[in-house]
């Protein structure tokens, strides 16, 4: 089927990572609850500032090419076992330097550091996979853009403002406001959806727009195909930028869905659409990643090619670019 569940239902089209900004913001607000002065020559603020930053070290994935990365990124590092290793790896890395510095005590700014960049990125419409190995469920909340400049300000202004007590604590609680107000939004933005589309609608995914924290995206499926869009969340009116049609070919995608190709983007991607083309001696099954809308199209995308009797001859992975072209097997 067009819209397959085989672990969660989570659109995105907003980015792939937070933007180490906000991450280095976070860590070194926790790492304010050790009573220190904010000091970059203070362990607490170090370690959780390192902590914070290090799970988004998986981009060393890249060296083994775009797919391994996109299939990884936000999984083990970001979980409990890679929070871990990354809370010891930054113990390891700050102890010669702090020798009158128990481990423990480093190792829990570190650890603490690691926790709010998992924490923000499931807050993020990409989100991250925190129960791996037991579970590989994306989890994620879909209230923040790449970067939103409100969370940032907050952050910046209770770590800056801690000579004024009352001025930080105003801020986190501006924070905290600022999310469920987001919260709120998301919600009102469903509900309008289920409305305008009424009796047709089955399903309702929404999540932040890409650049504009005012805007939304959404994703709504009816009986007969999908709509895909944007959506201001004061003023609400539909911006469409996609209807796909269900497919009929139900033989064909299920064939397709248990090649390695196939299983490789339904782990790849938990939202995706599928359509058939059907040729004089072969037929084509385009697989699209619905969570990235992109300069009038979609990101990610996978083509297999069937001989006439339904034997796949050739697979190709299209990461960031449909001109791009991965073999992978079939």
């Amino acid at each position: 089927m067009p819209w397959y569940n085989g672990r969660t239902i989570v659109l995105v089209m907003g980015g792939e990572t937070l933007d180490p900004v906000t991450h280095a913001l976070a860590g070194l607000t926790v790492a304010s609850l050790s009573g220190a002065e904010l000091s970059f020559t203070s362990p607490a603020y170090l370690a959780s500032l390192l902590g914070s930053l290090a799970p988004d070290l998986d981009i060393l994935l890249q060296f083994r090419g775009h797919l391994t990365y996109l299939k990884y990124h936000r999984g083990p590092s970001h979980a409990l076992p890679g929070l871990v290793l990354s809370a010891l790896a930054v113990t390891f890395l700050l102890r010669p330097y702090f020798p009158e510095v128990a481990s423990t005590s480093m190792f829990f700014w570190g650890f603490a550091g690691t926790l709010t960049h998992t924490l923000l990125d499931i807050l993020n419409s990409y989100g991250a996979k925190p129960f791996w190995p037991l579970s590989n469920r994306n989890v994620t909340a879909n209230l923040l853009t790449i970067f939103d400049p409100v969370l940032a300000l907050g952050l910046t202004t209770f770590l800056f403002g801690q000579a004024r007590r009352s001025l930080s604590y105003i801020s986190l609680v501006l924070v905290v406001v600022y999310l469920a107000g987001r919260w709120l939004m998301l919600r009102r933005v469903q509900g309008f959806l289920q409305h305008k589309f009424s009796e047709e609608v089955k399903r309702v995914a929404v999540l932040p727009s890409m650049l504009s924290i005012w805007n939304w995206a959404f994703l709504v499926e009816t009986a007969v195909g999908y709509v895909v869009g944007d959506i201001p969340s004061f003023a609400p009116t539909l911006h469409v930028r996609r209807w796909l049609p269900k497919p009929s070919s139900t033989q064909l995608i299920g064939r397709a869905l248990t090649t390695k190709l196939g299983q490789l983007f339904t782990d790849f991607t938990p939202l995706f659409y599928i359509s058939c083309q059907e040729e004089d001696d072969h037929s084509i099954v385009k697989f699209v990643d619905l969570r990235y809308f992109v300069r009038d199209d979609f990101l990610h995308s996978a083509t297999l090619v069937f001989d006439e009797d339904q034997r796949p001859l050739e697979g190709l992975f299209h990461p960031y670019n449909p001109e791009r072209k991965i073999k992978v097997a079939v």
